[in-house]
């Protein structure tokens, strides 16, 4: 069943990305944030937030009594665009030397990926958050772009 949402999230969003884009021209943004009840689809000045939020009837269970997907969309401006686009290329996040990072992929953690595209340069980057003091933490630069993400969304909500 996820697999199938996130097919058709994938669809909609080709399908946005191909009405946008100007004949001729290719995208020179694109970053995705992904948690595991969250996506977050950045291409040019379009957003999208896909959320799923679970709903518990028991409040001991760590099993979800039901789920519902909450799509959003907004526009962000040319200027914070660009803004964006400068600081994640000066975080260093586009120079991370690794693409993985946190807890062992054998224990149990909780995905963070962050992909950026622009132009020709790209870097995919999954953080695996563990509560084991042993297992490493996240890179400065993958904080930074995260943050900066988190305040987009701020500022999103903030004039809706």
């Amino acid at each position: 069943m996820k697999l199938l949402i996130c097919l058709s999230f994938l669809l909609m969003h080709l399908t946005i990305l191909a009405e946008k884009k100007p004949k001729g021209k290719e995208i020179d943004f694109y970053l995705e944030y992904s948690t595991s009840t969250k996506t977050i689809l950045i291409i040019g000045t379009s957003i999208t937030i896909q959320e799923w939020i679970e709903e518990y009837d028991n409040p001991t269970s760590s099993m979800p009594s039901s789920r519902k997907e909450e799509i959003k969309t907004a526009v962000i401006s040319l200027y914070e665009l660009t803004q964006l686009k400068e600081f994640v290329k000066s975080s260093g996040f586009l120079k991370l030397p690794k693409n993985e990072y946190g807890g062992s992929p054998e224990n149990r953690y909780y995905p963070y990926t962050i992909f950026v595209k622009i132009k020709s340069k790209q870097k995919k980057v999954l953080y695996r958050s563990n509560p084991d003091p042993s297992s490493e933490v996240s890179p400065e630069a993958f904080n930074k772009v995260e943050k900066k993400i988190k305040e987009i969304l701020v500022t999103i909500n903030e004039k809706n």
